[in-house]
């Protein structure tokens, strides 16, 4: 899930071991006939224009993001309140549908200083209850991203991390929705002791290098970048994950060399240069453009190499898919209607 998001760059999954022992409309049809354990989330940001059709029988998660911790680090700040009540209204139309607020996101604070103090933190805790009843909604999504910061010796924020996810667990209760976000090589992560309490993992399998690399590769090719989607999951599973609890991460944008086109390039607005010309790696599985010189310069998504990694999550058993950003998507909904096609069947 990211704003602003910085790339980091990792060498082979470089991770201690002892780690791991959403702008809303309505539509006419709200027809729900899939497999309610299957999981396809969408992530609305709450800067999403209204122009934009949330078109909620291709989802089954809607996370609201972002909100984030207050000065006081004993709370939230929470996104638009017409923004919370409109997505939280969509449960009228569509009442299997699961809404859940998500805290975070990139180079969002406080998380450290909340989680440290166990004052602050059961405040926290219980102020994410109080949203969750006041709205009306099933849950929260924790995106602290990458506790520590990718610095060892905060490896406290290691622990406090699970503290947080335990006690905003016994605050909501466990009939509500608790999730994660969690980068590509689980940085930070402590699976074993975080697992018993979230109901699934919202795997970031993406912003996994930049041109001229994919950032999204599904298999090892000369262009991929420093992990790979089948990488990333056999990383976790191999860690302990279940798959039952991984949701893999498709991204709706780009990523480029930040002169050819955009550093983040949405699906919607992308538009071949004069010159350019549109591959496809069909090891990597994914698409990518390079220039007149023959050099990639944006590596990206598009229904086919979606597709491709619907179907994997299916033969390989995981929960489903999420994918950042809904409103990136291109006018059609092309990129969401693949997904929902592939996953719930949904047409």
């Amino acid at each position: 899930m990211k704003i602003l998001k910085q790339i980091k760059i990792s060498v082979s999954f470089l991770v201690p071991l002892f780690l791991t022992t959403g702008c809303v409309g309505n539509t006419n049809d709200n027809t729900q006939n899939y497999d309610t354990d299957t999981v396809v989330g969408a992530y609305i940001w709450y800067g999403c224009p209204d122009t934009i059709k949330i078109e909620a029988q291709y989802f089954t998660h809607l996370y609201m993001s972002f909100a984030q911790i207050n000065d006081q680090y004993n709370g939230l700040v929470l996104p638009a309140d017409a923004f919370m009540r409109k997505c939280a209204a969509l449960k009228e139309s569509y009442p299997d549908l699961k809404v859940l607020l998500s805290i975070g996101g990139a180079n969002a604070y406080g998380f450290s200083e909340m989680a440290a103090d166990s004052l602050k933190r059961l405040s926290f805790a219980k102020d994410c209850k109080r949203v969750v009843e006041e709205y009306g909604i099933d849950g929260i999504d924790v995106d602290w991203e990458v506790p520590g910061n990718w610095n060892e010796l905060l490896c406290e924020d290691w622990y406090n991390n699970v503290k947080m996810l335990r006690d905003i667990r016994a605050q909501i209760g466990v009939d509500k929705v608790l999730t994660i976000a969690s980068p590509s090589n689980l940085a930070g992560i402590m699976v074993d002791r975080v697992l018993p309490y979230i109901d699934f993992i919202n795997v970031m399998s993406y912003d996994m290098g930049a041109a001229p690399h994919h950032h999204t590769a599904m298999y090892r090719s000369d262009k991929a970048g420093c992990a790979t989607v089948e990488e990333t999951l056999k990383f976790y599973i191999d860690r302990g994950v279940p798959k039952n609890k991984i949701v893999m991460g498709l991204a709706f944008y780009g990523r480029s060399d930040n002169i050819s086109y955009p550093g983040w390039t949405e699906y919607g607005k992308l538009q071949l240069r004069e010159g350019d010309t549109e591959h496809w790696d069909d090891i990597a599985k994914v698409p990518y453009i390079t220039d007149s010189e023959g050099n990639l310069v944006l590596g990206y998504e598009n229904p086919r190499s979606l597709e491709i990694k619907c179907n994997y999550i299916k033969e390989q058993g995981l929960r489903g898919a999420m994918y950042w950003r809904y409103a990136n998507d291109d006018e059609h909904g092309s990129l969401r209607r693949t997904v929902a096609r592939c996953m719930l069947g949904v047409e």
